[in-house]
């Protein structure tokens, strides 16, 4: 038995997609030092989860996956951003500035890039494929810009199959 469709899954493709970007635009564009802007920001997203139906560990699983990719250059934006010097890290013969300036942009991608991969995995999760790239279409996106991406995904698809067909054949 089916469990009821959300109320997120029921909206129209194109709302989604036009809303969940506009609030990921104002979240990029909104400064750091708004810290009660991104609280605000948190519990919109809270209120979206929730009327997803999505749970918790669902969401969680998926962003812990993807945001490592922005932890690491997080990690790297530390070091490589001027200004005043925060500490020094020595590595055998190295050594690496670590800034005030890189530490608070490190900070910043970390929490602008959480926040908008909570809303996109909440986005992907309540809307399938093809009614995304039809949204896409009815928003008139360039037509090879969403065949493009209807070729990746389904290559990647395709990649993912094999995957678990080689490791199913392994054992």
């Amino acid at each position: 038995m089916k469990l009821p469709a959300s109320l997120l899954e029921k909206l129209d493709p194109r709302t989604k997609i036009i809303s969940f970007l506009s609030v990921i635009l104002c979240m990029i564009l909104t400064p750091i030092t708004r810290i009660r802007d991104f609280g605000l920001y948190f519990l919109l997203i809270l209120m979206i989860g929730f009327l997803s139906k999505l749970t918790p560990g669902q969401i969680l699983k998926r962003v812990c996956i993807l945001i490592s990719f922005f932890l690491l250059i997080a990690l790297f934006v530390a070091f490589i951003k001027e200004g005043e010097v925060c500490c020094t890290l020595k590595i055998f013969y190295w050594e690496f500035d670590i800034t005030y300036e890189g530490i608070l942009t490190s900070l910043t991608i970390v929490l602008k890039s959480a926040l908008s991969l909570f809303l996109l995995v909440i986005a992907f999760s309540t809307t399938t494929f093809s009614d995304f790239s039809k949204g896409l279409d009815m928003l008139r996106m360039p037509r090879l810009l969403v065949l493009a991406m209807s070729f990746m995904y389904r290559f990647v698809s395709e990649l993912i199959d094999r995957v678990r067909r080689l490791a199913s054949a392994r054992y």
